[in-house]
């Protein structure tokens, strides 16, 4: 292969990845896709008997068994939900459908919060999105209200598969914020250890960054993971000793200065992360 002809070829990959980066949809970081089985049997969803024309059916999400902590951790919203359409022979008779998206709520599965009304293209692609904004908190399940209209001379069924998909959104997009206390100097020459203490107005998870500075040396710390209580002070420690122990000492018995950086990081139950500043503590 010439030079000529490998830049083309070069130019022409750089296009085709260009051109896939633009047309790429960005997943927003508070969302999540949550897989959907709907109930029902047989081959057609919601089918209408001839010699009636319209029918109207309410699909609800299959109870599934798996740990509720593995559900939305946080309040939040449906933002969208996709459904995928058959191609079976005996579901093209259906003139129209009409799907809207429905929250059953809590273990009881009452009736909660519903979409508007949305059409689907029976000619369209086989995967359709429908935009909505209904409240979801965990415990909930999904259902899927649906009218299907048929000409009334055979059975209509609508051509959607019983597995679709909805986009959860969190509404809480706001780390804790934090606060520190702490002695700037501290005997970790000694101890091995440094102590500070924080603040946070959310429940959440403590996991600060530490290390030992001496000279051309950085250390990674051990350090406590605590849990966060909104509105509580909680202590944690940055632990070291081995080698950077030993280096640490040596740097201060030659005139030098070792410090130790803490980076207070929090992150509440919904994935948000809150920080502070790196402090840096003397011995």
């Amino acid at each position: 292969m010439g030079r000529v002809t490998r830049v083309a070829v070069f130019v022409m990959l750089v296009f085709a990845v260009a051109c896939a980066s633009a047309t790429a949809r960005p997943r927003s970081p508070f969302q999540v896709n949550l897989g959907v089985s709907l109930s029902g049997s047989g081959p057609g969803v919601c089918a209408v008997q001839a010699p009636d024309t319209a029918r109207r059916c309410t699909l609800a999400e299959v109870e599934r068994f798996v740990d509720p902590e593995e559900g939305p951790m946080v309040p939040g919203h449906i933002v969208l939900y996709r459904l995928y359409l058959r191609s079976d022979a005996a579901m093209t008779h259906a003139t129209g459908v009409q799907v809207r998206l429905r929250v059953l709520s809590g273990p009881n599965a009452r009736r909660g919060a519903v979409g508007p009304w949305q059409s689907v293209d029976l000619e369209g692609p086989r995967k359709q999105e429908f935009p909505v904004s209904v409240p979801f908190v965990r415990g909930d399940r999904v259902a899927l209200d649906m009218i299907v209209e048929g000409d009334g001379t055979t059975e209509a069924a609508a051509p959607i598969a019983r597995a679709m998909s909805a986009v959860f959104e969190r509404d809480d997009r706001v780390g804790p914020h934090l606060r520190v206390r702490y002695a700037p100097r501290q005997n970790f020459l000694d101890t091995g250890r440094v102590e500070v203490e924080v603040h946070s107005d959310s429940a959440g998870t403590l996991n600060p960054e530490c290390s030992l500075l001496s000279g051309e040396a950085q250390w990674g710390l051990l350090f406590d993971s605590r849990r966060l209580r909104p509105g509580g002070w909680i202590r944690f420690s940055c632990h070291f000793y081995g080698a950077p122990l030993r280096v640490a000492r040596q740097k201060a018995s030659r005139g030098g200065h070792p410090l130790v950086m803490v980076h207070p990081i929090a992150y509440d139950r919904a994935g948000n992360r809150g920080a502070l500043p790196k402090i840096y503590l003397r011995p």
